[in-house]
């Protein structure tokens, strides 16, 4: 005997506290029943994700792919851990939405090191990155401390006070500077270039 399910909720009530309160739109419940039906891979080799994959190269080009979350705070972990070596930080407004908003998950789950810079109108300044931007370049930085890698673009915080401001270009344009030498050192690359020659060496035959 099949059970309908009964509606316990009040269908009017709207929240906007998260997307994640709003039911799906119909014609995804429509393509979900359309695609439910018999069996496919499972783990992403069905023919719906490699359908995706398509749409998604057809839109950006060769080279893009796409990786399906289910929700914002996996996205958000999956991005960072893209952009990261394993011992790298972030650098965040201490209203950014990554650190206030997620339940930890990016320290929790992607063991990604949160560095908040406290701001007056939740955004990251050239001059408030360059305060936590440290360690390159510098022999007597703590070698075990998790070095800045990459800058949060804030999410917009809820403050009651909060105006959107354009930034000047000249402060653009820093900001683009300091991204520059948060990336791998030449040195480093030097290294791990020559521990790479040196493997495939010694894995030839005598």
């Amino acid at each position: 005997m099949r059970h309908h399910m009964k509606r316990s909720h009040d269908a009017e009530l709207r929240g906007f506290a998260s997307d994640n309160y709003s039911g799906v739109h119909p014609e995804v419940l429509d393509a979900l029943v359309e695609a439910n039906g018999g069996h496919q891979i499972a783990y992403g080799e069905d023919e719906y994700t490699a359908r995706l994959q398509d749409v998604i190269v057809q839109h950006f080009g060769e080279g893009a792919s796409v990786w399906p979350m289910f929700n914002g705070t996996g996205a958000n972990v999956v991005g960072l851990q893209s952009m990261l070596p394993r011992w790298g930080a972030v650098i965040c407004a201490d209203t950014a939405h990554i650190h206030v908003d997620e339940g930890g998950a990016p320290e929790k789950s992607a063991g990604i090191k949160l560095l908040p810079v406290p701001t007056g109108d939740g955004k990251l300044t050239p001059e408030l990155i360059a305060a936590e931007a440290w360690g390159w370049g510098d022999e007597d930085a703590n070698a075990q401390a998790a070095p800045p890698a990459f800058a949060s673009k804030p999410k917009p915080p809820a403050m009651n006070d909060w105006v959107a401001r354009p930034a000047a270009a000249a402060r653009e344009l820093t900001l683009r500077e300091h991204y520059t030498i948060t990336e791998t050192p030449s040195s480093i690359l030097e290294i791990i270039v020559q521990a790479v020659a040196d493997a495939e060496a010694l894995a030839q035959p005598k």
